[in-house]
Formats: structure tokens, C-alpha cells, sequence
């Protein structure tokens, strides 16, 4: 016997969907609506590395650059204001002279600069600001900066040749402050 002819409408004539095939897409289709951060092998790696900088314990490489610069900064702020706490070879001699020869005979300079007390109080601040920027403080950003140009003058007023090396680190870290990646850090605290 010849079987019936089946119309169109009857279950047995409809395309049964495959497995590759979910609601009618294409495998292609599902791959490309899905959002590229939940892919690791994304096709570029900026997707990656903003999921990875996004991390809640993540640390953004970026801030540890301005944390190397700030601390450049206030340590090297501190070794220029450390010639107020050590004696001076030339102003040890010289006082040697003056006790043998006589006072008056040798005309000594003031030993402790100001400015070299300035650096130390100045080098101080920058590294406590540092701390509270580290504890995500959005007021440190500021103060750091404003730390930084005065211990520059503090340093070029005192003849140091660590005033350079500050202005160019507080250049650096002042500028990795301002990135985006870095601020939002920040803010999330």
C-alpha cells in the first residue's frame, strides 16, 4: 500500500530544529551577539584587559607607575633635606681651625639650612599624602601636587641638583593620576 500523501501543516513535515541550531539562528549569529568580555580569546586583547583592570581587587599598572614617581619624590625630597641632620666635613674643619687659632680667625657659614628643613618637613608630607592616596583619600591627588611644586622650589631655592630629578618624577606620576583607568580606581573607594 502507497503510504498518504502529508501536508504541509502535520507535525511529521516540519523541519525539526538541530542542535547547533537554537530558535532558528545560525551558530554564528548566537557567537556574535554575545558580549565580547564574557569571551577570554576575544578577538582583540583591549576587551581582556579592561575586564581584568575591572576586577574589584585589581590593581591598575598604571597607578603603580604614579606610585613609584610619588615615591621618587618624596624620598628624594627627603635625602636633599638630610644635609640638615649630618655635619659638614668643611664646617667641622673649620671650627677645628677656629678652636686652635682663635675666634674670629675663620669665618664659618650657618651649618643647617633653612630649606634643607623645609625638604625634610616637605618629603615628610608628600609620603604621608602618598599613604592617603593609597587609601583611595581623593583629596591627596591635590595635595601631593601641591607637595611636589613646593619641594621643587624648596630644593632649587637650596641648590640642590635633586630638584630636577623631583620636577620629572612629579611630571610622571602627576600625569598617571589623570588617566581614566586610574581615576576610576580611585573613586571606587
Amino acid at each position: 500500500m502507497a503510504a498518504p500523501p502529508r501536508h504541509r501543516d502535520t507535525p511529521a513535515t516540519r523541519p525539526r530544529p538541530r542542535p547547533d541550531r537554537v530558535g532558528g539562528e545560525r551558530p554564528q549569529a548566537a557567537a556574535e551577539s554575545a558580549p565580547a568580555e564574557s569571551s577570554p580569546t576575544g578577538a582583540s586583547g583591549d576587551t581582556v584587559r579592561s575586564a581584568a583592570a575591572g576586577r574589584p581587587g585589581g590593581f591598575p599598572a598604571l597607578l603603580g607607575v604614579a606610585v613609584v614617581c610619588w615615591l621618587i619624590v618624596g624620598f628624594t625630597t627627603l635625602w636633599a633635606g638630610m644635609d640638615a641632620l649630618a655635619g659638614d666635613p668643611d664646617q667641622r674643619t673649620a671650627q677645628d681651625l677656629s678652636d686652635r687659632l682663635g675666634e674670629g680667625t675663620v669665618r664659618t657659614t650657618e651649618q643647617v639650612q633653612p630649606q634643607d628643613l623645609l625638604a625634610l618637613g616637605v618629603g615628610t608630607a608628600i609620603l604621608a599624602a602618598l599613604a592617603a592616596l593609597l587609601l583611595r583619600r581623593w583629596w591627596a591627588q591635590h595635595v601631593l601636587q601641591v607637595l611636589a611644586v613646593v619641594a621643587v622650589i624648596v630644593l632649587a631655592a637650596g641648590a640642590h641638583w635633586e630638584a630636577v630629578l623631583v620636577f620629572f618624577a612629579f611630571v610622571i606620576g602627576a600625569i598617571m593620576l589623570l588617566t581614566e583607568l586610574t581615576r576610576n580606581h580611585l573613586r571606587k573607594g
